[in-house]
């Protein structure tokens, strides 16, 4: 074989520290917003998905990995928008600072 391949969903012998290398967590979170109705949601049925889900899904890197900094930003730039927002795009106005 030849690295990196995948083992149990996590690239092994690819370098962690680069961005690239998260891009299949990154990945996994807006396919699983595409698939919520975000229209039909309140914000605290937003706020318990993004909770209980979104925050989920890169624990299992995050037990064996140092997350890079943009690759977090990006990941709550998803969310805060998600949140804020919903399914609709162009500028949102969040309520709290």
């Amino acid at each position: 074989m030849q690295l990196p391949f995948n083992y149990l969903d996590i690239p092994l012998g690819a370098n962690m520290r680069k961005a690239a290398s998260w891009q299949s967590v990154l990945d996994k979170v807006q396919k699983r917003l595409k698939s919520w109705r975000s229209s039909s949601l309140f914000r605290a049925g937003r706020l318990t998905m993004i909770k209980s889900v979104l925050n989920s899904l890169p624990l299992y890197y995050l037990s064996l990995f140092k997350v890079p900094k943009k690759m977090a930003d990006d990941i709550i730039r998803i969310q805060r928008k998600f949140l804020w927002n919903g399914d609709k795009e162009g500028r949102f106005m969040p309520l709290v600072k």
